[in-house]
């Protein structure tokens, strides 16, 4: 038994010299930590995989790490996998996606891993620490872009080489065809009473004015803030210049947007510069001040404001 265990703390101590993988073995059960790399940039991740490999019908527990990772966060959900091996036995491995909690170097150090097998004794796996360093130019870089160079923007595509088109064409023909015969319909059986339809520039300033009375600003809540106020934009950029921005990603907006025309230079950089950042807010993680909110809320506002038709405009 004594020199059971000194087997096994010679192992665990040969894994953590190596580096990548912490490895402990039980009476027919393997189990190993393998962690890879062990040194990211902040906008990267590392892969955290606890594996467990014993007979098929061992009832195997592994606690829940979210709280016992020495500060780093899990992205998304853990990923459970049991395969069956060629020897009869089962490899079940649980995988995590860790990243730093926020955008700044350090060192973690997660708790060992405590490995459960039903009728035997715990296995407790040891983990090596994991080192967050700061970006180097061409990384942040790329953390700012969060999407693909403008230049493509002013190279004009042939919309109707996209299957979109053809299905749109194809979805307005039926619709049309359908709020005619109801429009027929409708007259036949009563005259319809006027209706006025809101601009679009009017019904986005009404839910710039609606987000700034929830006061999500002043109350710190900038991710459900930068939320709001993108979808605001996208659905003002949909209805005024019928482009498809909400149900698009960033880059394929940009896209469209650049090989309609509909908006000059100057505006097409404004909607990168903000959308691009709205994006980083809402999917990377990171944290906006109140005087950048309230920046982007003004360069929104100024936005619709500069994109109003003129009264010849509407006319035509």
């Amino acid at each position: 038994m004594w020199c059971d265990a000194v087997l096994t703390r010679r192992i665990i101590f040969a894994a953590l010299i190596a580096g990548s993988a912490c490895i402990a073995h039980g009476a027919g059960v393997d189990a190993r930590l393998e962690v890879e790399p062990k040194e990211i940039p902040w906008h990267k991740a590392v892969s955290f995989d606890v594996i467990v490999e014993a007979p098929a019908n061992t009832e195997i527990e592994i606690p829940n790490l979210k709280d016992h990772l020495g500060g780093l966060q899990v992205s998304g959900d853990a990923r459970i996998v049991t395969e069956d091996l060629p020897d009869g036995r089962k490899r079940v491995t649980h995988r995590y996606s860790l990243e730093a909690p926020k955008p700044e170097a350090g060192k973690f150090q997660p708790e060992p891993v405590v490995v459960n097998v039903k009728g035997r004794e715990t296995i407790s796996l040891p983990t090596p620490e994991i080192t967050v360093r700061d970006l180097t130019p061409d990384e942040e870089a790329e953390a700012q872009q969060m999407a693909p160079a403008l230049a493509p923007l002013n190279v004009k595509k042939r919309v109707w080489e996209y299957w979109q088109f053809w299905a749109g064409i194809s979805a307005a023909a039926l619709l049309g065809t359908l709020a005619f015969i109801l429009y027929r319909w409708y007259t036949r059986a009563r005259p319809a009473p006027p209706v006025r339809v809101v601009p679009p520039w009017e019904s986005a300033m009404a839910r710039l004015s609606a987000l700034e009375a929830k006061g999500w600003r002043e109350a710190g809540k900038l991710e459900a803030y930068y939320v709001e106020l993108s979808a605001i934009l996208r659905h003002y950029i949909e209805d005024r210049f019928e482009l498809h921005a909400p149900e698009r990603t960033t880059p394929e907006f940009l896209s469209e947007a650049g090989s309609s025309g509909v908006l000059n230079d100057e505006h097409q950089r404004s909607l990168a510069t903000f959308l691009r950042y709205s994006d980083r807010v809402k999917f990377a993680k990171f944290e906006p001040t109140a005087e950048d909110a309230s920046r982007n809320f003004s360069e929104v506002k100024k936005f619709v404001e500069e994109t109003i038709p003129t009264p010849a405009e509407a006319a035509a």
